[in-house]
């Protein structure tokens, strides 16, 4: 089987009366091809997860580079996120 991971930033959108912010958000996609030439796809995203570009490309580089299926996503986003609020702390002291 060949199996290939793409991982996508999403980009959106919150408009209020008084303000527009935008929100990024990650897909994760997988495609496993069997050797009979069946193919197989699975997605998961969460789309409303930062309020920067950095943080959502920093947050997908680091799920590329650890190779995270669909299924782990969400599971991945709690470990990262309590490791950015460690970092900004210690920043700020």
């Amino acid at each position: 089987n060949r199996i290939t991971l793409t991982y996508y930033l999403l980009e959106g959108n919150i408009s209020e009366e008084y303000c527009d912010l935008k929100i990024y958000g990650v897909l994760v996609e997988k495609e496993v091809i069997s050797k009979s030439g069946r193919v197989m796809r699975e997605k998961k995203s969460i789309p409303d997860l930062f309020f920067t570009k950095r943080e959502a490309k920093a947050f997908l580089e680091r799920i590329s580079k650890e190779k995270v299926m669909p299924i782990d996503l969400k599971s991945a986003v709690k470990p990262y996120i309590d490791e950015e609020i460690i970092l900004k702390s210690v920043e700020s002291v």
